[in-house]
């Protein structure tokens, strides 16, 4: 079964560098798509960090965004 587990922890490109993640969300978002229109039938995981120092409300509403657009399979949620 093709099973991706990616975690990126934030969609946010400034939230992304001060966890020292590689990528973008533009990167994130090509990726995501990428997998779905190679393996439709790929299993998508990831995980997400909240409460990070530097995150606002803005932030949260874009990663919901994210969220609803990539529609990962599974999903784990964490606070900081």
């Amino acid at each position: 079964m093709p099973y991706f587990d990616i975690p990126i922890q934030h969609s946010e490109d400034k939230l992304l560098k001060a966890m020292s993640r590689r990528g973008s969300k533009e990167y994130l978002l090509k990726l995501m798509k990428k997998i779905r229109k190679e393996i439709p039938h790929a299993v998508i995981r990831t995980t997400l960090i909240v409460g990070f120092p530097y995150e606002n409300n803005k932030d949260i509403n874009n990663l919901i965004d994210f969220m609803e657009e990539v529609k990962f399979d599974r999903l784990g949620a964490f606070t900081f």
